[in-house]
């Protein structure tokens, strides 16, 4: 899995069919550090994705790769954003 955080491009790569199995522009911005979970989600630090919401701009989501839907986050809160 690569994370081209400048683009804001998650995509998954399959080294012996030489190719990307799976890529997406999602709801999320300057994305780092994107690991698999057990229940074949990807976690992942989304640095820009939440400008719009209450608390801080950066967020901690969990992405079904089915959907490119956000199916948990982390925000921290309105006195303690996340950030």
């Amino acid at each position: 899995m690569v994370s081209f955080r400048n683009i804001d491009l998650l995509a998954i790569f399959d080294p012996d069919a030489g190719r990307a199995t799976w890529a997406s522009y999602g709801p999320w911005k300057g994305q780092h550090s994107p690991e698999f979970m057990p229940d074949g989600t990807v976690m992942l630090f989304d640095n820009e994705g939440h400008l719009s919401g209450p608390g801080g701009a950066s967020r901690i989501i969990r992405v079904d790769l089915n959907t490119a839907g956000i199916v948990w986050e982390y925000t921290g809160t309105k006195d303690d954003p996340f950030y």
